[in-house]
């Protein structure tokens, strides 16, 4: 029994896709099973060592088209196309019928490609395939409506309905909100499943034990590449209206891209100006490094846009929960959804710099009571949101294959 974790988005160990397959890979190789990863051809060296990988899928995110087009019909298939063919080069040979195929970041740009090549494997070595889908498809402006992209994943669903009905494939995802979303789209169950990459974060979490008590002077940490989306633009004026009233220490870690917008580069100058009291961190952080930092915060900001986040999950926002870390959100998102659970930090509604001024300020005032709960609260996440839990789950899935 093999688990082949496909992940065609991973490259390195900065973003979320290294700490996922490798939590669920060390869980599944530490109770006697093989595990084998496919990955992107970009990735790096020591990670092929680590998991050994295999280095299969084109240069690209699993959310970007691969052609410059604007038309969505031709994105759709491209990329599709190209996933197709890349997943055409695993040894078909390798599989078997009670193997799990675990495809951990997906979207309408590969479930084309995906079930063309499940299909064409012999109908006897076909594995339990478990699509882990990603991003919401409901805009808000002006009004809740689903996307364009809605209308493939509609296509596709019901173009491979029959493989859905015998439960050979499993449709998931991390989000609850997605899930309702997706069982519109395809008319099937949809599971959610555990957030589990976070294998060390209890022990580095245990080493700070919160904060260093109400008296000292907090420090508030935000991560993240820099993107509007994720309200980098909200924290010049929102920081500058808290060192007006209280002393506390920010941590910026943005690192900018080449294609960031001037307007975000502008904010990026602005944060730079205030001195000894706003730590900026120009590079992308490493695994541990990133633990680190959360796990050396007070309270950390997540002020991502509604519209975005509505169903779309957070790693830091999971990380620093994991690690009984006050959490900043901003309301109508999912990580406001899981919030209101546990009371682990403040929920913001006004999308302003004044509305995350003030729910820094909440948070202050609050300090000791908010740490409290959010230490609290952390016990139960990591009971749930573990490679543990996810992997009874996977061979929860695979004990009711036909």
């Amino acid at each position: 029994m093999k688990l082949h974790i496909i992940e065609s988005t991973l490259t390195s160990k900065s973003g979320h896709e290294f700490e996922y397959a490798k939590s669920v890979y060390d869980e599944w190789v530490a109770r006697g099973h093989e595990a084998r990863v496919y990955s992107n051809i970009g990735t790096e060296r020591e990670i092929v060592d680590t998991l050994r990988a295999i280095p299969l899928f084109p240069r690209a995110n699993y959310n970007s088209p691969m052609v410059r087009s604007k038309n969505p019909i031709l994105q759709f298939v491209v990329n599709n196309f190209y996933y197709f063919r890349a997943l055409r080069q695993v040894d078909k040979h390798s599989l078997a019928s009670d193997d799990i195929l675990l495809f951990p970041t997906l979207t309408h740009f590969q479930l084309l490609g995906i079930f063309a090549w499940y299909l064409l494997l012999p109908v006897a070595r076909r594995p339990l395939m478990v699509l882990i889908l990603r991003f919401t498809n409901i805009e808000f402006v002006p009004q809740r409506r689903l996307t364009k992209h809605s209308y493939f994943y509609r296509f596709v669903f019901r173009l491979f309905s029959g493989l859905l009905d015998d439960k050979r494939v499993v449709l998931t995802t991390d989000s609850d909100v997605l899930a309702q979303e997706y069982q519109e789209l395809s008319g099937k169950p949809v599971t959610v499943l555990p957030i589990p990459h976070m294998p060390r974060l209890c022990t580095i979490g245990n080493s700070g034990d919160a904060s260093a008590g109400a008296g000292s002077i907090p420090t508030i940490v935000y991560i993240g590449v820099v993107r509007e989306e994720k309200g980098f633009h909200l924290l010049p004026a929102a920081i500058g209206a808290v060192l007006g009233k209280s002393r506390v220490k920010f941590v910026i870690q943005s690192p900018l891209k080449a294609d960031c917008p001037e307007a975000m580069k502008k904010v990026r100058e602005q944060l730079d100006g205030f001195g000894p009291d706003v730590l900026v961190v120009d590079r992308v952080l490493d695994t541990d490094e990133y633990y680190a930092m959360i796990a050396g915060a007070d309270a950390v900001l997540i002020p991502y846009e509604p519209g975005p986040y509505y169903g779309r999950t957070s790693g830091i926002f999971c990380e620093a929960l994991a690690l009984g870390r006050p959490v900043i959100v901003t309301d109508g998102t999912w990580m406001a959804q899981q919030l209101r659970k546990s009371a682990a930090g403040v929920v913001f509604a006004d999308y302003t710099p004044a509305g995350l001024a003030s729910a820094i300020e909440e948070y202050l005032e609050d300090r000791p009571a908010i740490e409290a709960r959010a230490r609290h609260a952390q016990e139960g996440w990591n009971e749930f949101h573990s490679p543990r839990t996810y992997v009874d789950m996977l061979l929860a899935m695979r004990s009711q294959k036909p």
